[in-house]
């Protein structure tokens, strides 16, 4: 609750030789049920974790050097509203995504207005965006470091479709090779061969039933259809085919309408 009172974690370093105490120069680490999660570099001379401010208003990634004490951030981020750090479980999404063949990190950010995908350098702390544009990233579901490109979903890059509807994505560390994966007009799910070298794309919307499709992951181009749904049983009972509403955006919905209503009344 607002205003109770959260344990704080304090960072100290002990070298057992000399029973010498160093504390780095970094605020308390507070939280109501965690402590920080450190992540080594690969070199294990310098660590580093993810730390929100309460009220989530800051954003760091602090790296620590553990003979000297210093510290420096890898990632701050602040905000006068607020910055999205939770609930982030349901969408396969890690703000701070820890690279294990180099020290460098994929960040997810809002900070442009829009959710994206950025590179940290670990060498010199500069933040590189991977993604941009008028649309969010909603999942990442690979990050292949030896290919040095991220496969991830993301909504409203297609402007003739409804925003929320969930497509798929190639990209290169370094925001080239954008690659869509998914095409067609609905919601998108996918489901990829042993060797990754082909995806089973499955998409429907309320008012269009299940598509699949199989399509090259290289590419995203289509190989064939595989099976498309119809809706005939819905029609054999007399029953309106859901259709989706749509108005000016950013109000797109789907209405749903009992036997005895009409549409003419929204």
């Amino acid at each position: 609750m607002a205003g109770d009172s959260f344990s704080k974690h304090e960072v100290n370093l002990f070298d057992v030789a000399s029973r010498k105490q160093t504390k780095p120069d970094v605020d308390r680490f507070e939280h109501e049920w965690q402590s920080p999660r450190l992540n080594w570099n690969r070199d294990g001379r310098r660590f580093r974790w993810q730390q929100v401010d309460r009220g989530h208003q800051r954003l760091r990634v602090i790296e620590v050097d553990p003979l000297s004490g210093a510290t420096r951030n890898l990632v701050d981020e602040k905000s006068d509203t607020f910055i999205w750090t939770v609930h982030t479980e349901a969408l396969r999404l890690q703000l701070v995504n820890w690279l294990e063949k180099s020290d460098d990190i994929v960040y997810v950010s809002e900070q442009d207005g829009w959710r994206h995908l950025y590179l940290v350098d670990a060498k010199d702390a500069k933040l590189r965006q991977i993604t941009k544009g008028e649309w969010v990233v909603r999942g990442i579901e690979r990050i292949d470091e030896e290919a040095r490109q991220i496969w991830f979903s993301a909504s409203g890059r297609n402007p003739d479709q409804d925003p929320y509807f969930v497509h798929h994505y190639r990209v290169s560390f370094d925001g080239s090779g954008l690659v869509a994966l998914t095409e067609g007009n609905g919601n998108h799910s996918i489901e990829f061969s042993p060797d990754r070298k082909y995806l089973i794309d499955t998409y429907s919307r309320v008012d269009a039933p299940h598509v699949n499709e199989l399509r090259r992951a290289s590419d995203g181009k289509l190989v064939c259809k595989l099976e498309e749904a119809g809706h005939h049983g819905i029609e054999s009972e007399r029953l309106e085919v859901p259709r989706g509403l749509r108005r000016e955006r950013p109000r797109w919905r789907n209405g749903h309408l009992g036997c005895d209503l009409s549409s003419a009344r929204f």
